[in-house]
């Protein structure tokens, strides 16, 4: 269950001009995550949703889960 709208971090994930780059962004969406191809480089964000097996339901959930994947 999506617990929260992100539509607006994520358009403003799809604007190059948020990375200081000129080139396109490629958005790609999983079931628990956005990601934002750059370049040479990937930005992730963890989707606000809540599902049986994955908690991400709080911004201090999300946070708790992109740490552990650095």
């Amino acid at each position: 269950m999506i617990v929260e709208d992100q539509q607006s971090v994520a358009a403003m994930l799809t604007d190059p001009a948020a990375y200081g780059e000129s080139g396109p962004v490629e958005a790609i969406e999983t079931h628990i995550s956005r990601i934002f191809l750059v370049g040479q480089r990937a930005h992730k964000i963890k989707r606000a949703v809540k599902l049986p097996y994955v908690d991400f339901s709080t911004p201090a959930l999300r946070l708790a889960a992109c740490e552990k994947e650095v």
